[in-house]
């Protein structure tokens, strides 16, 4: 019994893994590119405030999460970048 699929070009692989390299990298771009914008924008919206309405911006759930999603996908993004 065979476990390889009868479809052509379906999971063939370098050609699979280049395709999905490729679409891994691209919305990578995408979320990082949505993720810079609106870090900028936030930032430059609370540039003026102070320590105390920094830290309480940061501590709301979203921020955080945006913040943090943001850290992973640059991280992934330049681990596409080294891999190739």
């Amino acid at each position: 019994m065979s476990c390889h699929s009868n479809k052509p070009g379906k999971n063939i692989g370098s050609a699979h893994s280049a395709s999905n390299h490729w679409f891994n990298h691209k919305m990578s771009v995408i979320a990082l590119i949505i993720l810079t914008v609106v870090m900028v924008i936030t930032a430059w919206v609370i540039s003026g405030e102070g320590y105390s309405s920094v830290k309480q911006w940061i501590s709301h759930p979203i921020i955080a999460t945006s913040l943090i999603l943001y850290i992973v996908l640059g991280f992934f993004h330049a681990a596409h970048e080294i891999k190739g």
